[in-house]
């Protein structure tokens, strides 16, 4: 099949076109390449001709106006270039579990409930929304999938992941800063995903949103416990009481018979051999 992939050269991305390689076509539109994910034109070319469109490019930190622009009204422009193809290409989108707002009480959450409480969050909420009427008006076959806290080789330190963060500080033996050690959230592993994007390319189905998350919970506290397995770890908690965001993937199972292969353990062990290599001559 043709995949082709936006953000392609982000962390999910470089993962992500590593694999499809192995059995697909896979064409690239990434900024770094030159594309503008507002240029309708670009787009156009682009999609035309291809069996699939992940659409990874967004923005997760910077200027709350761009953060728009990029992240709904490119959504917005890959749609538009694809509504008016004869044979549309399956669209699949990387949205996020900031859509989704910490609860109190270790309750899973599933696909109804959505209540940003950032400006990324609801960047990507109304990217969904626009998905889901470009998909029923103009038969575009979507899936949205809601990613959890991902991490794994290549997630920058103090911008993509709280464990990327806390790997890198604790191997230069830098103090951790924790919001709330009982703070816990739902992390998945970067190989893990990539599976279930490339499961979901043979899906079939009209409209659909998916949680992608590991369905446990894991800590503040419990990372740094089995950093500690590693280095003596020094840490800050700030006592900030975040609540937890535990997502419900039954749904996930359900369609497509997924397990999840890497435990939270063992993805940490890996992260920190990635980041010893990595960073081994400082």
């Amino acid at each position: 099949m043709k995949i082709g992939i936006t953000g392609s050269n982000g962390f999910i991305g470089k993962h992500l076109v590593k694999e499809l390689k192995r059995e697909h076509e896979c064409f690239s539109f990434d900024k770094e390449e030159g594309y503008d994910i507002l240029d309708l034109e670009q787009l156009k070319a682009f999609v035309k001709g291809k069996d699939c469109i992940i659409h990874l490019a967004g923005m997760l930190r910077g200027d709350n106006f761009d953060i728009f622009k990029t992240n709904t009204l490119g959504t917005q422009r890959v749609l538009e270039a694809i509504k008016d193809l004869e044979n549309k290409p399956k669209l699949i989108f990387a949205s996020s579990f900031q859509v989704y707002k910490p609860t109190q009480e270790k309750v899973p959450i599933n696909e109804n409930f959505s209540e940003p409480q950032t400006e990324y969050g609801l960047s990507k909420y109304l990217a969904e929304k626009l998905i889901e009427f470009y998909s029923k008006k103009y038969k575009i076959s979507s899936i949205i999938l809601r990613l959890s806290n991902i991490y794994g080789p290549g997630s920058k330190p103090n911008y993509y992941s709280v464990i990327s963060t806390f790997v890198y500080r604790a191997q230069k033996g830098e103090e951790i800063i924790a919001s709330d050690l009982f703070s816990s959230r739902d992390f998945i592993f970067i190989s893990d995903v990539v599976d279930i994007f490339n499961k979901m390319i043979g899906y079939k189905t009209d409209f659909d949103i998916f949680n992608v998350c590991n369905g446990k919970l894991t800590s503040l506290g419990d990372i740094i416990k089995i950093l500690n397995k590693f280095k003596g770890v020094k840490f800050k908690n700030l006592n900030k009481k975040e609540g937890y965001v535990l997502g419900d993937n039954s749904k996930l199972k359900k369609c497509i018979n997924y397990q999840n292969k890497i435990d939270i353990e063992n993805g940490i062990r890996l992260m920190w051999d990635w980041f010893k290599n990595e960073y081994k001559n400082g």
